[in-house]
């Protein structure tokens, strides 16, 4: 480590460990163990004793305490206890982290981590515009957003004024950041492709904001682009008459949305402000992304960029492991990291079945450690093994990873996908057309007698039962008789009705065709008789079938029953990621257990994501495009195959709605479609 390594590092650790230490000597109030004598202590001593010192004397002790970040609380109270309780055997710390201060720090110690990626030879030279107007746009946020913010800053004032300190204070700090930024990236524009997996490291969401560092950064380097650009692309023209769209159509509702797990990358409002902002930052975020390609993709190195997943996953899973154990580590993890959610703060498993550990989505680390699983193979193919060796030893954490997470899906295509790479190089089955379609057909057979065989009917009605479940038809749950004892009546209508063939039945009941969604209507006519053709399945009941396997028919369902746009909406879409229409808009009835009738309940497919932000017209772009960089990409390619099992997986997860997800996906895809010559073969 250089000198000046050493030294940012110390910066680093002061900026994290002071604010957290300090405290007034002078007031001879001292921390004490903790225990039931003493809560009444802590709770008459607030904003007094820092968390260090707290932590200090209660180490050892052998009580359970969580670690609880109060952004509410007043500038003077930050790092130290605001209030303690407790409830069952666990002690709940509340510890002052005003979202003010936490941005300046939080600022400062992420642009101090930009510094450790290497200099290059060029600088980037573009113009500085978007480092001028960036603070600018950002300050719309808050005052878009102002139902969030007031939520998290006791100091918050929306108001649009001279006289308004609060947000001229946060102006001037944006806008230092954003010099700073710029400067720092301006020598190190070209590497900065080589250490994108520290995105699912470094969450870099700001605690106590609806904001994320990355977006900060990217749409800097965005809007320096557009600046430079001379001509206007296709791609750009259909954005600007969707946007127009988006914005014309809204019509301003009171739902809120705190972003929970996917907070700084969502949209918490439905205005017409915050619609407009988010409008704007998604699109300078994806041309922010296209430069940093542009720029760095002949400075792509794939050892380096293996390295650096290495690196990533490793520490992933080993922070994740001691924050489960330590509330102090969780607590910090949560604050340094910049994480959506706090990470699990048990080392057991989720209802027996995964561990999502550091991360806020079990489902998207999983992907994550597959890809590098992955990426590792294929490298092993095509680097030294010598330069490889360093790294094998530690392939065993995304390995351990992805079992934690016990995502069957990334599993299952990661063994898929690895079988017809190392086939590939070792020609242990040779490509011929005739077997090829002697295996198809044998598939169509098997899946034939399947159709037969099986209980078909269930099957491909399953997801209608679903979405007729969760619609608000019917009361509770009705236990009909022995048979039907685990069905509800809706399935038991469902089932009659698809017996007599005439599934339509169910919504002529005047209250529940007014109460169903409109997909739900849809889905439920393409399902009869009359859009049927012999010899080909019903597509309502393809996906049906295809739901029920991958575990996906009661979220899917649940997302049939609460999207319900009118035709302008399907077409195009609510805007970008605003899920607040979805969310709220449409009643239904969550036919879960009561502890889970608050959690947030998602599409679970990223295909349905993008059908929410960009419409039917949307997604048949996005597909297309995606499609397009694949057939025209380089199939030898090391991005290729990892890019591959990103898509199938993110198909049936809602991966793309997390920043870091987004961020490789997009990186990919990007890679793909410039490194044509196969420069990284």
């Amino acid at each position: 480590m250089t000198n000046q390594k050493k030294f940012l590092s110390v910066v680093a650790i002061f900026l994290i460990l002071i604010p957290f230490s300090t405290s007034d000597k002078n007031d001879n109030i001292e921390p004490v163990v903790l225990d039931d004598s003493t809560i009444g202590y802590y709770q008459s001593t607030t904003c007094k004793i820092s968390l260090l010192e707290f932590y200090q004397s209660n180490y050892s002790s052998n009580i359970e305490i969580y670690i609880n970040n109060n952004n509410y609380a007043d500038i003077n109270c930050f790092g130290k206890i605001t209030g303690l309780d407790k409830n069952a055997n666990v002690f709940f710390v509340s510890i002052g982290t005003n979202s003010v201060i936490t941005l300046i720090i939080q600022t400062l110690l992420w642009t101090l981590l930009l510094l450790f990626i290497p200099k290059t030879k060029n600088t980037w030279k573009v113009n500085r515009f978007g480092a001028l107007l960036i603070p600018y746009l950002f300050i719309f946020q808050y005052v878009s957003e102002n139902r969030f913010y007031q939520r998290e800053n006791i100091l918050f004032d929306g108001n649009i004024s001279f006289n308004n300190l609060y947000l001229i204070s946060i102006l001037i700090f944006l806008s230092t950041a954003s010099w700073m930024v710029f400067d720092v990236l301006r020598g190190r524009l070209e590497n900065l492709i080589n250490y994108i997996p520290f995105v699912f490291l470094f969450i870099f969401t700001f605690n106590g904001a609806n904001i994320n560092f990355y977006i900060f950064i990217f749409s800097i380097l965005g809007l320096s682009k557009v600046a430079s650009e001379k001509k206007v692309t296709f791609v750009n023209v259909v954005y600007l008459l969707f946007s127009i769209f988006w914005l014309i159509n809204i019509e301003e509702n009171d739902y809120f949305f705190d972003g929970d797990k996917i907070r700084g990358f969502t949209n918490s409002s439905y205005n017409f402000q915050s619609q407009l902002f988010w409008i704007v930052i998604f699109f300078l975020f994806i041309k922010g992304a296209q430069l940093t390609v542009s720029v760095g993709l002949k400075n792509f190195s794939k050892l380096l960029f293996l390295k650096n997943l290495i690196i990533t996953s490793t520490l992933i899973t080993i922070l994740g492991i001691f924050g489960s154990f330590f509330p102090l580590i969780n607590f910090f993890n949560f604050y340094i990291f910049g994480q959506n959610k706090r990470g699990i703060k048990s080392f057991e498993s989720v209802d027996g079945n995964t561990w999502r550990g550091f991360s806020s989505s079990a489902e998207s680390l999983g992907e994550f450690y597959g890809f590098i699983i992955l990426f590792f193979i294929i490298a092993y193919f095509s680097v030294e093994k010598s330069e490889l060796k360093p790294y094998s030893y530690l392939i065993f954490f995304p390995i351990y990873g992805l079992y934690r997470s016990n995502n069957f899906a990334a599993f299952l295509s990661l063994l898929i996908l690895i079988f017809i790479f190392i086939n590939f190089k070792m020609k242990i089955i040779k490509f011929n057309k005739k077997y090829f379609f002697t295996f198809i057909l044998f598939v169509v057979v098997l899946a034939s007698i399947f159709i037969n065989f099986s209980n078909y009917d269930f099957y491909s009605s399953n997801l209608i039962y679903e979405a007729t479940r969760h619609q608000n038809f019917y009361g509770e749950v009705a236990q009909l008789n022995n048979k039907l004892k685990s069905t509800s009546k809706s399935h038991y209508l469902v089932l009659e009705a698809i017996e007599k063939d005439d599934v339509g039945t169910i919504l002529l009941d005047k209250e529940n065709n007014d109460t169903a969604s409109s997909s739900f209507k849809l889905l439920l006519n393409i399902f009869t008789q009359s859009f049927n053709i012999p010899l080909i399945p019903n597509i309502v009941a393809l996906i049906s079938l295809v739901a029920f396997f991958i575990n996906r028919s009661e979220m899917w369902g649940i997302f049939i029953a609460k999207y319900s746009p009118d035709t302008h909406e399907a077409i195009f879409g609510f805007g970008p990621m605003q899920l607040n229409k979805y969310l709220y808009e449409q009643k239904v009835r969550l036919d879960v257990p009561k502890n889970l009738q608050s959690s947030l309940f998602l599409p679970h497919s990223s295909i349905a994501d993008t059908l929410i932000f960009f419409g039917i017209l949307g997604l048949f772009i996005a597909l297309c495009l995606i499609i397009y960089v694949l057939f025209k990409s380089n199939k030898n390619h090391i991005m290729f195959l990892p890019t591959i099992f990103l898509i199938l997986n993110i198909s049936k997860s809602d991966s793309l709605l997390y920043i870091n997800s987004f961020i490789l996906t997009l990186f990919c895809l990007l890679i793909l479609d410039r490194d044509k010559n196969g420069a990284n073969n």
